[in-house]
């Protein structure tokens, strides 16, 4: 196959599958935002424990908790 029919292949392939390649971006970038934001949450709970403010602390580990559990349950699912 030429460049050119490669391209056109592609072309015509991507346009009858534009609805799935835009849920699969949706669903990885909504990982990526919970993956990117683990480290800042324990960060946050950590530093506000140890300066005394413990329910803003126990709020933060909770909402960790609650990203991690859509993440396990909904996200990781749908790829499976």
């Amino acid at each position: 196959m030429k460049l050119k029919e490669i391209l056109k292949f592609f072309k015509t392939y991507f346009k009858s599958e534009k609805k799935t390649f835009i849920i699969g971006f949706i669903i990885i970038f909504i990982n990526s935002i919970i993956g990117v934001s683990y480290g800042f949450l324990m960060g946050n709970a950590i530093e506000l424990v140890t300066i005394g403010a413990y329910s803003k602390g126990i709020l933060l580990l909770l909402l960790y908790l609650f990203l991690v559990i859509i993440d396990s349950l909904f996200l990781n699912r749908i790829g499976n």
